[in-house]
């Protein structure tokens, strides 16, 4: 598992690394564009949740980077032969990436069009390209389709996945990205940071593209005014159309091409699966993305004060992300240890469930708001879960929440003898209202077979046991 981490830690430096190169090859004469872009990327906070996680999203995201960094350099085969490596990895490790191939291709197409006018020899690097990364694709292309007869293996992911019954909300779809993009950490249920970091990355979005607007509505093209990408320094004349024209087409295919692509192959996937509200998903695009946000903040700067760019936007990152650090991970993560006082102040329980011990129980009918408090003498070696449940006067189950006990914030395993572990719950105001009996049963996960139950005060017993 660490040797995993591990390897997501690598491809998030490469990713960075791959975002500064990109960044040269488009700004060749302005290297703090290049390190604000790859400060953005390495200081995102998602991108270093994701980083630090055993998932495949980074290296996906790095390999990407590094294959649009080797078609804007272009300048020989060997970096046409290392464009379709990446892109062929980058599809096997994720099968979105390939939404990047298209922006990679054509860009190693046109990058070469004002150093040298060889159609010929341009044409030969894209085909070394294509033939590189479709040899390392094919063979899991076959095994898919020997296996369920479509190279992408749909069948299989549409039947693994949860699929859509409804038609899909583009402002749900985008509000998730966007939340995500930032920072929204956790495995199945993701919890989004304070809002106020939300603001802050807000306006950071805004002002990079009122930046981009205002460099594009700039008509003359002085130091101040020109931030469009360059290649390479001008060895073709600047009078060629043919120059400018691909000049520009490049910059469109890296900055905003390769974004678009794997947005719009997102939002297909989207038509059909949930869960897709999650900004990691976009991460193929990640260092272009990065470089726009940086591009465009670099428009409010006149040339004497460029150099503060790229500091200036580390800073502001580097803090934000401890505070997502503070108030994203350490604060929502952190063991539910109950204090004396508050354990004392509930209805006392003491029954042992299993080999946990449930110490009180705490109502607030108001709220429909129940926390247990959990005790376990000995060290657990097993990942216990709690079911609980209420009943109504009938004997029917009213409502029922299985769980790891603190929400999965501190699992059983790791909890020292003689701890108190607070565990919240709400109940619905129905169930609430018909509450007759209320039980909580202790099992080992996976398999739900029982190791002990108890039964709990009701709201009115506990309130009057905690006096």
């Amino acid at each position: 598992m660490h040797l995993a981490r591990l390897v997501s830690v690598l491809a998030g430096l490469l990713l960075v690394l791959a975002t500064y190169g990109l960044g040269r090859e488009l700004w060749p004469a302005r290297p703090e564009i290049a390190l604000a872009g790859a400060a953005f990327v390495a200081f995102l906070p998602e991108s270093l949740f994701v980083g630090g996680a055993v998932t495949n999203d980074m290296l996906a995201a790095a390999l990407a980077a590094a294959a649009l960094w080797w078609a804007a350099a272009g300048r020989s085969w060997p970096a046409a032969l290392a464009v379709g490596v990446a892109l062929g990895l980058g599809f096997l490790t994720k099968a979105s990436a390939i939404a990047v191939w298209p922006a990679a291709g054509l860009t190693l197409l046109l990058v070469d069009g004002w150093r040298v006018q060889q159609p010929s020899r341009r044409l030969g690097r894209f085909i070394l390209t294509a033939v590189i990364a479709t040899v390392i694709a094919a063979p899991w292309l076959w095994r898919n389709w020997t296996l369920y007869g479509d190279p992408l293996g749909a069948p299989v992911v549409l039947g693994t996945i949860d699929r859509r019954t409804t038609p899909l909300d583009l402002a749900w779809l985008a509000r998730g990205w966007f939340l995500s993009f930032w920072g929204k950490f956790g495995g199945a249920g993701h919890i989004p940071l304070p809002w106020p970091l939300y603001v802050l990355w807000g306006i950071i979005v805004a002002g990079a593209v009122a930046g981009g607007a205002l460099r594009l509505g700039r008509r003359e093209r002085g130091a101040h005014g020109d931030y469009a990408p360059k290649l390479a320094p001008d060895s073709v004349s600047e009078s060629s159309g043919t120059s400018v024209a691909n000049r520009n087409a490049v910059r469109w295919i890296v900055l905003a091409g390769a974004p678009l692509l794997v947005a719009l192959s997102m939002l297909s996937y989207s038509q059909v699966a949930l869960g897709t509200d999650q900004g990691r998903l976009l991460f193929p695009a990640l260092a272009p993305i990065g470089l726009l946000v940086a591009a465009g903040l670099a428009a409010w700067l006149p040339p004497r004060r460029a150099c503060w760019l790229a500091p200036a936007l580390a800073g502001v990152m580097l803090l934000v992300a401890l505070l997502a650090l503070q108030f994203g991970v350490r604060q929502p993560f952190a063991p539910p240890l109950a204090a004396a006082a508050e354990v004392a102040a509930a209805a006392p329980v003491q029954v042992a469930v299993g080999p946990l011990e449930l110490v009180a129980a705490a109502w607030q009918p108001d709220s429909g708001a129940l926390t247990l408090y959990w005790r376990a003498e000995q060290p657990v070696e097993d990942d216990l879960r709690v079911i609980l449940r209420a009943y109504g006067a009938d004997g029917a189950m009213l409502w029922e929440w299985k769980r790891s006990p603190g929400a999965g914030r501190y699992s059983t395993d790791r909890w020292r003898g003689g701890q108190v572990i607070r565990d919240a719950y709400r109940i619905p105001a129905e169930a609430l209202a018909a509450l007759a009996r209320a039980e909580a049963t202790v099992y080992a996960f996976p398999d739900e077979t029982p190791l002990g139950r108890a039964d709990l005060p009701l709201p009115g017993a506990a309130r009057a046991a905690g006096r």
